[in-house]
């Protein structure tokens, strides 16, 4: 019997019955190789082992030694950057965070914001996208290493959705993720901390 795939987990999980035929003929092929770049496939969901996905986040924003870079439309990120400041703060690695000036929700522009503004504190840069919903997923890691999928940093996708992530082990491919990370800063605002409104006295 083969290993089951994505689809048909996906599937199993909805319908409570797994695609039989599927798995009695095996069609399950392998596919060519059609490059040299490492990719793994991580997918996500609330069958999924409880918070895999943000250990995984997390090891990756750790694994930096010069520059991170996180495009996301939703940042949300809980415990998946409860480290944050750290992360902020680790001397040498420069973090960049870019998401969209405006969302579609008032109350995740708010809850989005005060994270933010958590990172800026702790040296971190954030760039707000001008030109509409920013919603390309995907961090980059020193040039060499990337994450990218349908996964957001928040918790209905961390922890309730169904998403996919591709690890990809590769140079080339993250210099190619990299140069479109760019593009988005280059049409971006950068938050300033000294500029933004005081909060109200707890």
């Amino acid at each position: 019997m083969p290993w089951p795939t994505t689809f048909d987990e996906d599937w199993a999980m909805e319908s409570g019955d797994p695609i039989k035929e599927a798995w009695r003929v095996g069609d399950v092929p392998a596919q060519p190789s059609i490059g040299k770049a490492p990719v793994q496939v991580l997918p996500t969901g609330p069958d999924a082992r409880v918070a895999a996905i943000e250990q995984v986040v997390l090891m990756t924003l750790y694994a930096a030694t010069r520059d991170v870079m996180l495009t996301t439309p939703y940042f949300v990120p809980q415990r998946v950057v409860a480290h944050r400041a750290a992360i902020g703060r680790r001397p040498g690695v420069k973090v960049t965070l870019i998401v969209p000036a405006k969302v579609d929700s008032r109350l995740v522009h708010f809850a989005s914001r005060a994270y933010q503004i958590d990172l800026l504190a702790a040296g971190a840069q954030v760039a707000l996208f001008r030109d509409g919903l920013l919603h390309t997923k995907s961090i980059t890691v020193d040039g060499e290493f990337s994450l990218f999928g349908s996964l957001n940093l928040d918790p209905r996708s961390l922890r309730l959705d169904f998403e996919i992530t591709l690890a990809v082990y590769d140079a080339e491919f993250t210099a190619h993720l990299r140069r479109l990370q760019q593009s988005y800063l280059d049409r971006s605002d950068l938050l300033d901390l000294t500029r933004l409104p005081r909060p109200l006295p707890h």
